[in-house]
């Protein structure tokens, strides 16, 4: 009497993922797409349901055609689909800290001007001096103490520093950035929605890997299956020629 096989997990049968190249072009699908959700925030000022949809999606085929699968290839695709979608915001913040910054690279000589008429002041002008100061040349700050805590400390960096223009945008930029950090901007951009897109997106990349995974596994299983079949069938024709 014939043994029956035992049982074999088809995940057994399936070849090793290929790590290095799934997770390569999942990368650079995952950047792709954050370049597509700064563009959709900067240019239309939208988030859009379809397009975290359309991130998960992009990611996880990335990954598929980078010959990877498995429950560890779907969980490396969801967190670099959530990585893009965040990436994607902070490409457009940047682009707004960039916006502001801009608007200075533009008086750069008055605020060169600005420095040397601050300087005039002295170490410590009274109240007097720095609201007229204000005044006198276009700022605005609620109190003088609010000015000297502010504009008076990039005026007196200017004058210590004395940079060209490249360097005056570096130095905005740095003072922009940690006045109004990426988290401050995520909490004031922060919407219910969000949880939805970021959602999707994991949800959609981790699914396509996994359904790919589930059909190699069932492949495989056939496969086993026909080999099966065939050994018994030379089985039986052996046992009847004897």
């Amino acid at each position: 009497m014939n043994r029956e096989p035992r049982d074999v997990n088809t995940r057994d049968l399936l070849p090793p993922p290929n790590l290095g190249l799934s997770l390569g072009l999942g990368a650079a699908a995952a950047v792709a797409g954050a370049a597509a959700w700064a563009a959709l925030i900067v240019f239309a000022n939208r988030e859009l349901v379809y397009l975290a949809l359309g991130i998960g999606a992009l990611v996880g085929f990335a990954m598929v055609k980078g010959r990877g699968h498995g429950q560890m290839v779907a969980c490396c695709a969801a967190v670099l689909a959530v990585l893009s979608i965040g990436t994607g915001k902070f490409y457009a913040y940047r682009h707004f800290l960039d916006e502001t910054v801009s608007s200075n690279d533009e008086l750069f000589a008055e605020y060169q001007a600005d420095a040397k008429d601050w300087a005039s002041l002295g170490k410590s002008p009274s109240d007097e001096q720095v609201d007229s100061f204000v005044l006198d040349h276009g700022y605005e700050a609620a109190n003088a103490a609010a000015f000297r805590h502010g504009w008076a400390k990039q005026l007196e960096w200017l004058t210590a520093n004395t940079p060209d223009a490249p360097q005056w945008h570096e130095h905005c930029a740095a003072v922009a950035a940690a006045d109004y950090p990426f988290v401050d901007y995520l909490k004031e951009d922060f919407h219910l929605f969000d949880i939805l897109f970021v959602g999707l997106g994991l949800a959609t990349a981790y699914s396509l890997v996994m359904r790919h995974t589930q059909a190699l596994q069932v492949a495989a299983g056939q496969q086993l299956r026909a080999a099966r079949e065939a050994g018994e069938a030379e089985g039986t024709a052996a046992a009847g020629d004897n």
